[in-house]
């Protein structure tokens, strides 16, 4: 299993794109960010519609015929995958084009994402491959015909502020892991008594720690009691867009304001 991080480091309008493993023999080029983020809108925006069919479905209590629905986030993951190798025009085109070649050649691999400006992409939405092959089928949604989104096929993780490389790359057991879990607390409820009893004994080991459920309670326990030294997993139930949480109307935590609350020395 290979360590690969996919570091992008910020200049204007353009990213530095450095892919860093010791198996890596491509040098870093530059892409465009702007290119990037609209194909970031692009992965959300079919996302949302994947979700919004999903819960009419269950409120009809029907079949989650997604197939047509996911083969959409998987193109728009696909046009994703090819803003980040899409070296700007110049010496560094071979670059990105080497890069693409690399990774493809590699049988497993583990990525991280280490990102030093504000842009936010849904790094695990990207799609390896062309979906055009995939067939129109609404009632095909399984595991194996999607694996190719980055959050399967090489686990990738991106960590949040703080959080330390060595959770992801030396991973506690399900029972040992130390997971800081945001909710939504209607949402949570709501979801919560639709789970099965072995479901729900699940959710009980996984989660055994107070919910934070507001932004002043998540100040306190990320900055105050300094969880951030021993968390493993930031999970956030809820409402949500590509920058903030919504813990209830009116009660947002923001990327800023999440980042803003690591800056003391944790």
């Amino acid at each position: 299993m290979i360590d690969v991080t996919l570091d992008a480091k910020g200049n204007g309008d353009l990213l530095k794109v450095d892919w860093r493993s010791p198996a890596a023999g491509v040098a870093a080029y530059q892409i465009d960010a702007s290119r990037l983020i609209k194909r970031s809108a692009e992965v959300r925006d079919r996302l949302h519609n994947l979700i919004t069919a999903a819960m009419k479905s269950r409120a009809a209590n029907q079949s989650l015929t997604l197939g047509c629905e996911l083969k959409e986030l998987a193109k728009a993951g696909y046009n994703l995958r090819k803003a980040i190798f899409f070296a700007e025009a110049g010496d560094q085109e071979d670059e990105g084009l080497e890069a693409d070649d690399w990774l493809q050649s590699l049988n497993e691999a583990v990525i991280h994402v280490t990102i030093d400006r504000q842009i936010y992409i849904p790094w695990g939405l990207v799609y390896d491959v062309d979906p055009e092959s995939l067939l129109d089928d609404p009632q095909d949604i399984s595991i194996n015909k999607f694996s190719n989104f980055w959050c399967l096929k090489y686990r990738l993780s991106t960590l949040y502020n703080r959080i330390r490389d060595r959770v992801v790359r030396n991973p506690r057991t399900t029972e040992e892991a130390r997971i800081v879990k945001l909710t939504n607390q209607v949402a949570w409820t709501k979801a919560f008594l639709q789970l099965s009893d072995s479901e729900q004994a699940l959710a009980a080991i996984l989660f055994k720690a107070d919910d934070v459920s507001s932004s002043k309670d998540f100040e306190s326990v990320w900055k105050t009691q300094k969880k951030c030294l021993e968390t493993d997993l930031l999970y956030f139930f809820g409402h949500a867009n590509g920058t903030a949480l919504a813990f209830e109307k009116g009660d947002i935590l923001t990327m800023d304001d999440g980042n803003s609350q690591t800056t003391t020395p944790c």
